[in-house]
């Protein structure tokens, strides 16, 4: 064996000093501290490798897959039973999320419903500005309001597809009565728009003007 064959170089004295038997603490000195003990432990190391190649098998792909897949099972089960309903203290009956009983104030609704109407008569106004003209929609009464809201829409829409739903709710809960909204829409972006001549209008001119 291994020990048997260190053993017999130290006990015959081939290489006086390579490892000292004499004390434990000797033996370990010379074994991790000396030139000749790191090529002891190296020697010891690769036969230690050749046995574990030869005699365990490396585990094939479908036993890395299910292994893994195992562990994030595992993983997932844990992450579960950290983040039930009962773990983060939410109400629950037959370990399914029970959602608390709707509080309804007296004279109320349990939800809020904004009645739908229809919608008031607006001004439209076209705004000459320069190289194209600017559609202004107005609702409400400017001069009478107590706040007047400006409105510009997003790329590519209006404002009846940006703020449609905005200007229905405002008007179902009345505030339409007591507040105006101007609505500007970029050129060529209205409703029924003609397509911009863009080059007879100059690229400069018309993106300082989309500014």
């Amino acid at each position: 064996s291994i020990i048997e064959g260190i053993e017999g170089i130290v006990g015959e004295g081939r290489y006086r000093g390579l490892l000292r038997p004499d004390s434990t603490g000797a033996f370990l000195e010379d074994l991790f501290l000396s030139s000749e003990g790191t090529l002891v432990l190296s020697v010891v190391g690769l036969i230690v490798v050749f046995i574990v190649k030869q005699y365990i098998p490396e585990p094939t792909q479908e036993e890395l897959d299910e292994i893994q897949k195992a562990e994030t099972d595992a993983k997932w089960e844990r992450h579960n039973a950290r983040w039930t309903p009962e773990a983060i203290g939410l109400n629950t009956q037959d370990g399914k999320y029970l959602p608390p009983p709707t509080q309804k104030l007296p004279g109320t609704s349990p939800r809020p419903v904004i009645p739908t109407k229809p919608m008031p008569p607006s001004k439209r106004t076209v705004v000459e500005t320069t190289p194209f003209p600017t559609t202004v929609t107005i609702y409400g009464d400017v001069d009478d309001a107590v706040l007047v809201y400006v409105t510009y829409h997003d790329v590519g829409l209006n404002h009846r597809w940006c703020f449609g739903k905005l200007l229905s709710q405002m008007n179902g809960s009345g505030m339409l009565e007591k507040v105006a909204v101007v609505n500007i829409d970029v050129p060529g972006h209205e409703d029924g728009a003609d397509a911009l001549d863009l080059k007879a209008a100059g690229m400069g001119a018309a993106a300082a003007a989309f500014n």
